[in-house]
Order: structure tokens, then sequence, then C-alpha cells
């Protein structure tokens, strides 16, 4: 990657100019990064969620009435994207933030807090009973973790290390399975046949994927969000066959597309009440533009440890 300054856009009808104040590092931005074509690098501006303050408004009631409002606001499209001074996106895109809730963590308002929200509703709609949950000591996975005991769903969380064990053992103090236990499998074993988890939430993918999902019970589901392993996904068709067991990919994007307004707006002021009142997102540090590269390759290497934020206008 490379910074460059490029013309500052004008914001067309329904659409917003927004002077952006942070953007977070998040696995989708690296996913997304990864899979850039070749028509796209003269024009890709990177950063998929952010927060800042709307300063022109093309024609349309929506963005005159965002105009002058402090926002959490997505990317609309691949040319203008939240890692930049400035971003256009479609005012649609952008939510007011209220006065409890700082720029810092508004930015983080969406890929994460809406995911939890998308599982938990999953998860309640389909009436699962118990949840595994894979990298359960990131930002999202303590999400998901605080969201799915308020629904008095059990959560058996799986985290990589010691550290991620104890830390998420005093939040919850619930189950917590540290996978480089050699005994791990056993471990899961005993867990899986007192609990009857029917869900499996995986960001991780890779060869153990299969191995959870062959010890779970009948008619169980696994959803794939992510690909931190680098792996691919090798599952046994006897796994799916014999016991009735389906795998699905899940990708926000799509997902926010299948809702309504109605059913968006809720989940944006569910996210706005739970960042407000319920949970802080643990921030590492905050980088300037010039540094995202090198902030990029220490989130990779633990990506637990806190968010990475892009300050875009540190003088402010």
């Amino acid at each position: 990657m490379e910074v460059r300054e490029v013309p500052v856009p004008e914001p067309d009808k329904g659409e917003v100019l927004v002077k952006m104040a942070y953007a977070p590092l998040n696995p989708s931005d690296i996913n997304r990064l990864k899979s850039i074509g070749e028509d796209e690098l003269a024009y890709f501006i990177p950063g998929l969620e952010g927060s800042g303050i709307v300063v022109r408004a093309g024609k349309g009631i929506l963005p005159a009435y965002m105009k002058g409002k402090r926002v959490a606001c997505n990317a609309a499209y691949s040319y203008s994207g939240t890692w930049a001074e400035y971003m256009v996106t479609k005012a649609s895109r952008c939510f007011p933030l209220p006065g409890n809730i700082s720029d810092e963590q508004g930015a983080m308002l969406f890929v994460n807090p809406m995911t939890a929200l998308a599982f938990r509703n999953i998860a309640v709609h389909e009436k699962h009973k118990a949840v595994i949950s894979q990298a359960a000591g990131s930002a999202l996975g303590q999400m998901v973790l605080q969201l799915l005991q308020k629904e008095k769903i059990t959560v058996i969380n799986l985290v990589r290390s010691d550290e991620q064990e104890k830390r998420l053992k005093s939040l919850s103090g619930g189950i917590v399975i540290n996978t480089n236990n050699p005994d791990c499998y056993s471990i899961l074993r005993e867990v899986i046949h007192a609990f009857s988890p029917t869900l499996f939430l995986d960001p991780v993918g890779g060869e153990m994927h299969d191995v959870i999902l062959s010890l779970m019970p009948e008619n169980s589901k696994s959803i794939i969000y992510g690909t931190l392993s680098g792996e691919k996904l090798e599952i046994n068709p006897r796994t799916l066959i014999a016991a009735n067991k389906t795998i699905t990919g899940f990708f926000l994007g799509h997902f926010l597309q299948q809702q309504n307004g109605v059913q968006l707006l809720r989940m944006v002021l569910e996210a706005r009440r739970f960042l407000s009142r319920e949970h802080t997102i643990q921030v590492r540090e905050h980088v300037p533009l010039e540094k995202v590269q090198d902030a990029i390759q220490r989130y990779m290497q633990n990506m637990s440890a806190g968010k990475f934020l892009v300050a875009l206008h540190p003088d402010n």
C-alpha cells in the first residue's frame, strides 16, 4: 500500500462527504486487501467503517439532515474507503452518534457490533440452546459472548492462548477451552456431550473446523465468517450427510442487504445502545495513515490485544 494525495471527492445526489476522524483495522479489511483485483489497483481506497463529521451534502432530504452531524459511517464504494481524510458515501450509510459515544468507539459501530447482533438474532431465531464460538478472545468474540449470555444461551468459548483463557474466564466465568492445550479435543468432546451445542461460529477455518463439526450433535450448523488460519476448509462429506449438518458462509454486507429499513434501523440503534451502555471496545493504539502498513503487521500478530485505530486528522 502507499499513501497518495487525491482530489477531495464531491458528493452526488443522495451522498455526503465525511471528514474522517478514525477508522479501525478489521480482519475484514485485511481480507478485502488480499482480494483486490488488478483492475482496482489504480483507484482502490481501503477501509470499511469509521467515524467523522459530515461536511458536505449532495441533493436530497437525508444528506441535508446529516450535514454537520458527527456520524458513524461505512464505505459504499471501493474508490472511497474510510482510510482517507475524506470519504464520499451514501447518506443512508451514516448514522448520527450520540454524545455518550466517542469518535473512537463510534468508528467501530458497524462491523463487530452488527456482526455480533446478527449472530445473536440467528441463534435466537433458530432456537439454539448452546453455541461454540471460535476466536472467542477477540473483540467480536467477547461481544457475541455478552449478547448470547443475555439470551440465556450457553457459549463454549475457544481461544488460542493462556492469556486469552484467563481474560475470558475473568469476564464470563463460563466455558473456555484453550485450543493449544494438547487435551483440547477430549475436553471439547466432554463439553459438547454435556451441553449439545448446535451452532458453531468460526472465523478461523482450516482442518479444525471439520473436527469440531464432526463432534457436534445431529442437525448442527456451522457459520464460516473468516479465514484467519489461512488454510483451506476441508470437510468430510460424511460429517454433513450422516448427521444432517450444514455449513454456511456469512458476510455482514449481504446480511444487512437482506434486512428491511426498519430491521436495519433497529439493529443500528441497538448497536449504539450496546456501545454506550454495555460494552467498550479496547483500543490498543492510534496510528497515522502513513503507519498503516506497519500497524497491519502488528495487528495480525495478536488480533485479540485490542484494536488499532487509524487517526485521519490527528491534529484535531
